[in-house]
């Protein structure tokens, strides 16, 4: 997948993540008014009454808790961005072309270590 592709998928992500959060909280608004007002909409309740409007938000309730279950297993955008860098670290490390230029780079680093390290004792002397 493409690098632009991954961050398209970033930000659609991210943007379906505050729109749920933004609608479970008018949402948990909602119902907490709702129950509060109940008694007054209803006058006195009975317990019958009670168990039916409980019977009437149930399946709500239910598809309400999965929701913010989903939300919260959106990452953040800062850990999508980690986990796609990560990816692209990951096949470009392990493909043979890396692998070639990672052993000639590290031993021309350990060449200059050895050089300068040299220097150093000769320039002590």
């Amino acid at each position: 997948m493409s690098l632009m592709a991954w961050i398209y998928l970033i930000e659609v992500a991210r943007n379906i993540g505050t729109l749920m959060s933004v609608f479970y909280i008018i949402c948990a608004g909602l119902a907490f008014f709702g129950f509060a007002m109940l008694p007054l909409i209803l006058g006195e309740t009975s317990q019958e009454q009670r168990k039916d409007w409980f019977l009437l938000i149930k399946p709500y309730i239910k598809w309400w808790v999965l929701g913010l279950l989903v939300l919260m297993l959106i990452p953040s955008k800062q850990t999508m961005y980690a986990m796609g860098a990560a990816k692209a670290g990951q096949e470009l490390l392990s493909s043979p072309e890396a692998k070639e230029i990672g052993g000639k780079a590290f031993k021309l680093l350990n060449e200059k270590l050895d050089e300068m390290s040299s220097d150093q004792k000769e320039e002590k002397k």
